[in-house]
């Protein structure tokens, strides 16, 4: 497990402050070369990396914030949903960018304490049961695109489906 960046810069001050670099990494459980290299200048992944993600710090923490609202709510939202609450963040921004195949996964992988559902295949006696003849035995047939859109307004809200 990677060391917290707030471990990372306590041992950096008391390195400042005159303590060996050995004595910090091993006071504050990191790895001698991590610290050798934050002193000799290097930056952590997520500032070298933070040009090339989709959304921005506080885009994510808002999405993840969106994400727990709805656990709280006993509707964890799916994979799709995310990435189109992300569009909705882009779009907001007006940026054009469309979240690439398995972005979800990256995201859920940054902040682990984050579920969602994993949708499910519907077998056709469930669709006799409920009296439609639509894939899926959902009323209405499979969400489009227009059912499934995410707004900002929404996700602020708690949310995030389009109500018209």
């Amino acid at each position: 497990m990677a060391p917290s960046e707030n471990l990372i810069e306590e041992a950096f001050i008391a390195v400042t402050n005159g303590m060996p670099v050995t004595t910090a990494a091993k006071k504050y459980g990191i790895p001698r070369t991590t610290l050798r290299d934050r002193l000799a200048g290097s930056v952590s992944r997520l500032e070298r990396n933070s040009a090339t993600m989709l959304l921005s710090e506080y885009q994510e923490t808002l999405l993840a914030h969106w994400i727990e609202v709805q656990q709280a709510l006993g509707t964890s939202p799916s994979h799709r949903r995310v990435a189109l609450a992300a569009v909705a963040f882009l779009q907001a921004a007006h940026d054009d960018r469309k979240p690439v195949r398995r972005w979800s996964v990256r995201f859920l992988a940054r902040h682990p304490h984050l579920r969602t559902l994993r949708g499910r295949a519907h077998d056709s006696t469930r669709a006799q049961v409920s009296g439609t003849s639509r894939p899926g035995g959902v009323k209405g047939g499979a969400p489009n695109s227009k059912d499934e859109e995410v707004t900002i307004a929404g996700l602020l809200e708690g949310g995030g489906h389009r109500t018209g």
